[in-house]
């Protein structure tokens, strides 16, 4: 299999030979799942309650013996409690500090200490990554996701484009490469239809394209990012640019000098 390699202006300079490890590898959908979920879960964040939660109350313990106040042979519950309020001897107390009171400790709460970060073999990892690429030259997965009709992947980009320093630069690259409906698809905003509206996530875009460079470039990461497009470098792929929720198939721009390498980083 062979890509076509584009300069900074959008022309064909010539063919590239796509590395064999790509075109050689077979895709499973179970194994990108279960890797994808493994790097979605580091971003989770952990939930629990203050560890003095319930506790900042003026509470007495009721069943004590001879003591002003008890509830000894009161018929009233034991519970630990505090007082509101009394007329002379009569008591009105509402139950604090254990679980089954308003305002008292959970039952059994969340704790620090839990792991929710699941964990996955490396070569597994790796394997799983090399899936997702792979299954980026199908055409038949990626016109699931994208809009690219009569586009031959991958897509190869010259490594010239890191002098692009204007966004209007590279949305003509990409417009001239053929990506002209994908580039307004992925630029749609939706405002959301839920309570996220009123949550700080108000609106809705579409996933990035990923475009591959050898590293990482400060200058054409600010340029792709008003266009909705993640600049990402090669050593550091991660199954949450690569697929779509867990599923294969996103479009993915490489440059020449990171296609190169590939073999070195699946290593």
């Amino acid at each position: 299999m062979e890509g076509v390699i584009f300069d900074k202006n959008g022309n064909s300079i010539g063919k590239m030979k796509v590395p064999d490890i790509l075109t050689e590898c077979k895709i499973n959908e179970t194994t990108i799942k279960k890797a994808f979920l493994a790097d979605l879960s580091k971003t989770f964040q952990i939930h629990y309650p203050d560890p003095l939660a319930g506790t900042k109350k003026s509470v007495f313990w009721t069943k004590r013996r001879r003591r002003w106040k008890t509830v000894y042979r009161g018929d009233t519950s034991r519970t630990p409690a505090k007082s509101t309020w009394h007329s002379g001897n009569f008591w009105i107390r509402i139950g604090a500090f254990a679980p089954q009171t308003v305002g008292g400790r959970e039952a059994h709460p969340p704790t620090p200490n839990k792991i929710i970060e699941k964990k996955i073999n490396k070569k597994e990892k790796k394997k799983a990554i090399l899936m997702c690429l792979s299954a980026s030259l199908n055409k038949e997965l990626v016109s699931k996701y994208h809009k690219i009709k009569d586009l031959n992947l991958p897509i190869i980009l010259d490594d010239s484009i890191k002098e692009i320093s204007k966004t209007q630069e590279m949305k003509e690259l990409l417009e001239k490469i053929g990506l002209k409906e994908e580039l307004e698809r992925i630029n749609q905003v939706k405002i959301s239809s839920t309570k996220g509206k009123y949550r700080g996530r108000k609106y809705k875009k579409k996933a990035p394209l990923i475009l591959i460079t050898l590293d990482n470039s400060s200058t054409l990461k600010k340029v792709a990012k008003n266009l909705n497009v993640k600049v990402v470098a090669g050593g550091h792929l991660s199954l949450l640019d690569l697929t779509h929720a867990g599923s294969p198939g996103r479009l993915i721009l490489w440059t020449k000098s990171a296609l190169e390498n590939l073999p070195i980083w699946m290593k």
